[in-house]
């Protein structure tokens, strides 16, 4: 019962602390003038985000290689979110020419597929599951060799003496 007092009122207590926290970032977000939501987008301008794994877009190679190949149809590089993401926009007039192209200009991702990424993970579950099953079975094999095993006839059960 004490227990369940004592973590009651712990939770309450980290709730408070995580809501005052939340009061104050967001007190001293707007009061610096930051603003969290996304510039209006105009008529004019579309706009995407393009995702890679593993932090790639560290490297600026990657990042220019990414630009180079997304200008192809028209987008260019608005911001760097972080090391997986960028923010392209293009201008609305460059659809007409989305018909002509090989590939599909609103692509999000670069990179290993997300189906590849599955196939890796199945794989590897298998494996992590393969390996020590197939050592229990050679070692339990191996332990099943060496018993000696007699048929329930060979096996004589000593007969109790009544008195």
């Amino acid at each position: 019962m004490l227990e369940a007092a004592l973590i009651g009122i712990l939770s309450l207590d980290l709730g408070l602390i995580f809501a005052s926290i939340e009061h104050m970032v967001k007190t001293s977000n707007s009061e610096n003038g930051i603003n969290n939501t996304l510039p209006e987008e105009s008529g004019d301008w579309e706009y995407k985000i393009v995702q890679v794994r593993g932090g790639v877009f560290r490297s600026f190679k990657a990042i220019q290689y990414v630009c180079q190949q997304e200008a192809k149809f028209g987008w260019t590089l608005l911001e760097k979110i972080d090391d997986n993401r960028l923010r392209l926009k293009r201008s609305v007039s460059c659809r007409a020419k989305d018909s002509l192209l090989k590939q599909n200009p609103y692509r999000t991702n670069y990179g290993v597929s997300e189906d590849f990424m599955h196939f890796l993970s199945i794989v590897a579950t298998l494996m992590i599951l393969a390996v020590p099953a197939y050592f229990g079975y050679s070692f339990m094999r191996n332990v099943f060799t060496d018993l000696e095993v007699k048929s329930p006839r060979q096996i004589q059960i000593p007969q109790v003496k009544k008195k």
